[in-house]
């Protein structure tokens, strides 16, 4: 969720796999988008946003910045850039959207909405069962309006049975503290495995 310059990494691990593109703008990254699809054969591309639940929302494009588009205003840390433009966009269910698809697990998500990750996730509950890891962006400070604390998205990932397994970047520009972390989740029933075949290993 969230495409723009995509994930190369995380495509070619997957070479056979079918890639969702979920992205509201995804008509705004399409040189991007067409380099994807040159490469990989299995691209599905979804034109709406994804949520908690369906409804119609207002989107902020920074047209000078397409990665920073949000579905929630900035807050101070982080605010809008100049020539900032809103306009309103579907909102599906992930669970609706994949269903819809017809996509069989199991399932990977990568999820980068700028502040929107825990909805994004809260509209995922259905699919979550199938998911083998789960690689978000999830902020730290308090970059968004209205969005979620990083205690409650990690807990909300705990209480679906995933646990943070890596931390891939994170983001810490000025004295103000981390800002955001990509971190990766994998449910706990697959960690444990793996510690215990690790220790039986030694």
């Amino acid at each position: 969720m969230g495409a723009a310059g995509g994930t190369p990494a995380l495509y070619a691990a997957f070479p056979t796999a079918t890639i969702v593109l979920v992205d509201p703008i995804i008509d705004r990254h399409r040189a991007a988008v067409d380099r994807i699809c040159a490469e990989y054969p299995n691209v599905v591309i979804v034109d709406h946003a994804v949520g908690e639940r369906p409804d119609e929302v207002e989107i902020h494009v920074e047209s000078s910045h397409l990665e920073k588009t949000s579905m929630l205003r900035r807050t101070e840390l982080t605010r809008e850039a100049a020539g900032t433009v809103t306009s309103t966009v579907r909102v599906e269910r992930l669970d609706d959207t994949i269903s819809g698809l017809g996509v069989s697990p199991p399932f990977g998500l990568k999820i980068d909405t700028e502040g929107y990750e825990l909805r994004v996730l809260e509209g995922a509950t259905g699919i979550l069962g199938d998911v083998e890891f789960v690689i978000s962006e999830v902020s730290v400070s308090k970059r968004f309006e209205d969005s979620y604390s990083f205690e409650e998205m990690v807990a909300f990932m705990a209480d679906h049975g995933f646990a943070v397994t890596d931390l891939l970047d994170f983001r810490r520009p000025d004295p103000v503290g981390t800002r955001y972390l990509d971190l990766v989740f994998r449910p706990r029933s697959a960690r444990v495995a793996e510690e215990t075949a690790g220790r039986r290993s030694l």
